[in-house]
């Protein structure tokens, strides 16, 4: 092996050395942006949850509404005056 054989193994090995270092730079950024995604993902999901409960909050009350208005229809017609809904 001579001079010129060394010079070319050390080149390469230097440059998969930088190929290494970019290989793991690129990770760190991807495993940050993946944390990043799965943090938007948990608060998205939060927000659903919210909005779901909301909706059947909003779902309950409608019904009971709904209900007493039924209730009410219901005692008019008994009356005289007939129904207050038609």
């Amino acid at each position: 092996m001579d001079i010129q054989d060394l010079v070319r193994l050390e080149e390469k090995i230097e440059a998969l050395l930088q190929y290494c270092s970019e290989l793991k730079s690129e990770r760190d950024t991807l495993l940050a942006r993946t944390a990043e995604q799965a943090e938007k993902i948990k608060e998205l999901e939060r927000r659903v949850e919210e909005f779901e409960s909301e909706r059947d909050d909003v779902k309950n009350r409608v019904s009971n509404i709904l209900s007493k208005l039924e209730t009410l229809d219901m005692s008019e017609s008994q009356s005289s005056e007939g129904p207050l809904f038609e």
